[in-house]
């Protein structure tokens, strides 16, 4: 019998942040946002994954280190080995990417395990990375911005390098 082709469906990649307490809003408008810490580390949120019907993949955490862990660093790693382990920040637990030929199976603490085209999951990733780090700006909270944001243009450029075709 022959091989069947299987088309996996898009993979949609989207940050969302904590404004209370288990409550997320979805990219928001950030001078609008009322967030309820003063400090960018310290500011909550998710990157939810979805792929067709398969189950929402939402990992939470500080959502600095957690876009700079999954979209920009978590890319790279999974490229060159394979297996890529992302530790939460704020809380116990992991996130874990296998790559497994040309899927992408996710898997860890508080998320379900799922399997998604890697390609596809990739370059999503990158890019609301990208829409992350466009989006921090806009928010009126403390740290060093400046630094912040250099230190996520590096990884995200980092990130896209590795996407480039060979």
């Amino acid at each position: 019998m022959a091989g069947t082709w299987v088309d996996f469906p898009d993979v949609r990649c989207r940050f969302t942040v904590e404004t209370r307490s288990g409550v997320f809003v979805d990219e928001p408008d950030g001078p609008s946002l009322t967030v309820p810490v003063r400090r960018y580390r310290r500011l909550r949120g998710q990157v939810r994954i979805r792929s067709g019907l398969q189950p929402l993949v939402a990992p939470e955490d500080e959502l600095v280190p957690l876009v700079t862990n999954l979209c920009f660093r978590a890319v790279v790693q999974v490229r060159t080995d394979e297996h890529v382990t992302v530790r939460y920040t704020d809380t116990y637990g992991l996130l874990r990417l296998d790559h497994e030929g040309s899927t992408i199976r996710i898997s860890g603490d508080r998320v379900p395990d799922v399997r998604v085209d890697a390609t596809k999951l990739l370059h999503s990733l990158v890019d609301c990375g990208s829409r992350f780090r466009a989006w921090l700006p806009g928010v009126s909270l403390d740290d060093d911005l400046d630094a912040i944001s250099a230190a996520l243009a590096e990884e995200e450029d980092q990130a896209r390098r590795t996407l480039q075709p060979d």
